[in-house]
């Protein structure tokens, strides 16, 4: 799942870095109004030194002494939680999730005892989650995610609000998918591309993620519109925000063959509804013309005769795990199925592999076109592997 880490840290830096401004601040001002002891005051100017000289990992290094400085010397909770802050945000920085986890919970808990600022409490517990799911701690970056979430939705909308909120429901979805709840992790993406829309922050590959994790559960939903809407825009985030290549190319191949289950009607409704959103290619209407088969007069699609399941990878059955694969083949003028490939397979490399064997044994009317066979190109199919209940 490398691209869904990459696709987080990308969008985490982009807040990271106005979030990191204001946090310096606040800092600055409580080194200012209040006397600290020598020992975190020492720390704090090397930590202050640091940022301003661009030394990411002394920064993160004199960031931890002050806090640990500060938590020795029992300082008030308000500037104890300032600088667990920024031993966190420095930690991340420089890649140490584990310090940049245990710093932020104990900025959260400062938070709490002194009744602060429920956004920053919010925030804080946000971002703990984000170091728990680098960590592999999937579950409990979800139950961290979702008390940020709890408070994160009683607060008023504004970007900052809205933003925290979107990377908050992004990383449950991402729990979700890792643990192969793909209709939960869908739903939970749906919401975090919402709020990121409504914070400014939408081409992100985050979130481009996000909606190719919609785009899946409303295909598991047979609501093809839905799910083109979804996985075009999936295709556009991850193509203008520089999302994984594999992922792209299977929203790419996945939104076509959900809009080719779309009439006339359909098809102009999704055009207008991507329009407003402006978030595809300016050329994507004369794609969409292009990629019909069906928009060529006298054609006739292929028709499938004999599809055999593929069988249940031996591994994943006994797991117990459930998943899917996408496939993207062609029909030649026999009716015969060739230049099979595996556009994405989650979460066993073995879904595809069963696939290919499964796919290749298919066989179709042939697309016709004024009555003559042709080779039909480009044909899409999902195998779902799923456990009788």
């Amino acid at each position: 799942m490398k691209f869904t880490l990459c696709a987080n840290m990308g969008v985490d830096m982009r807040i990271f870095s106005v979030l990191m401004v204001w946090l310096m601040a606040a800092a600055t001002a409580f080194a200012q109004d209040e006397p600290l002891p020598e020992s975190v005051s020492t720390a704090y100017l090397a930590y202050e030194a640091a940022v301003e000289a661009g030394d990411a990992q002394a920064a993160a290094e004199a960031a931890e002494q002050a806090w640990r400085a500060g938590l020795e010397a029992g300082i008030d909770a308000e500037t104890l939680g300032v600088l667990a802050e920024n031993a966190g945000y420095s930690a991340f920085r420089s890649a140490r999730y584990e310090l940049a986890r245990d710093a932020f919970l104990s900025a959260a808990e400062l938070n709490r005892a002194a009744s602060g600022d429920p956004f920053l409490l919010a925030r804080a517990l946000r971002t703990a989650s984000d170091a728990q799911m680098r960590l592999g701690e999937n579950r409990q970056a979800e139950r961290t995610a979702e008390d940020a979430l709890e408070i994160l939705e009683g607060l008023a909308s504004r970007p900052e609000v809205d933003a925290e909120i979107a990377v908050a429901n992004a990383t449950i979805s991402t729990s979700r998918w890792l643990r192969h709840y793909y209709r939960a992790a869908g739903r939970y993406g749906e919401q975090a591309v919402l709020a990121a829309r409504r914070a400014g922050i939408a081409d992100a590959a985050l979130f481009g993620v996000a909606a190719f994790q919609a785009g899946a559960y409303y295909s598991y939903e047979d609501d093809p519109l839905e799910a083109a809407y979804w996985l075009t825009v999936a295709h556009a985030t991850l193509d203008a925000g520089g999302g994984g290549d594999d992922l792209r190319m299977a929203a790419s191949a996945w939104s076509s063959a959900e809009r080719a289950e779309l009439d006339q009607d359909e098809l102009s409704a999704l055009l207008e509804r991507l329009r407003q959103d402006e978030v595809y290619k300016p050329d994507f209407e004369r794609e969409m013309e292009d990629e019909s088969f069906m928009s060529v007069p006298g054609r006739v699609d292929a028709i499938p005769v004999r599809r055999f399941p593929p069988d249940y990878p031996t591994d994943a059955l006994w797991a117990g795990v459930e998943g899917f694969a996408l496939m993207r083949f062609d029909v030649n003028e026999e009716g015969r199925t060739e230049n099979v490939e595996v556009v994405y397979s989650i979460p066993y490399r073995e879904f595809g592999e069963e696939g290919l064997r499964s796919v290749r044994r298919w066989r179709y009317e042939p697309a016709t076109e004024d009555g003559v066979p042709v080779v039909r190109r480009g044909m899409v199919t999902r195998l779902d592997y799923q456990l009788a209940d």
